[in-house]
């Protein structure tokens, strides 16, 4: 897939979305795992020729965008378990 990948994005909205930290207090990483997940899988939809209308997927990609979030949380863990 083209485009830039999904860390460089999440700091790209961190970095430009101004008062993000005001408006999410407690719940930026949470957003921004939601955010750009929703986009990554709905890019993935596209280029696979999948065409919907966003409003009637929308929550679809939320629980995606969720499950995969969780998903590289545990990769991530599984990663620093095996570094140590």
């Amino acid at each position: 897939m083209n485009g830039y990948g999904i860390d460089i994005v999440r700091q790209l909205i961190m970095e430009h979305s101004t008062g993000l930290q005001d408006r999410k207090k407690g719940h930026v990483e949470d957003y921004l795992a939601r955010t750009v997940g929703k986009a990554e899988i709905w890019v993935e939809m596209l280029a696979s020729g999948v065409f919907v209308e966003y409003e009637k997927v929308k929550h679809k990609l939320l629980r995606l965008a969720q499950e995969r979030a969780r998903e590289r949380e545990r990769e991530g863990n599984r990663r620093q378990l095996t570094a140590e």
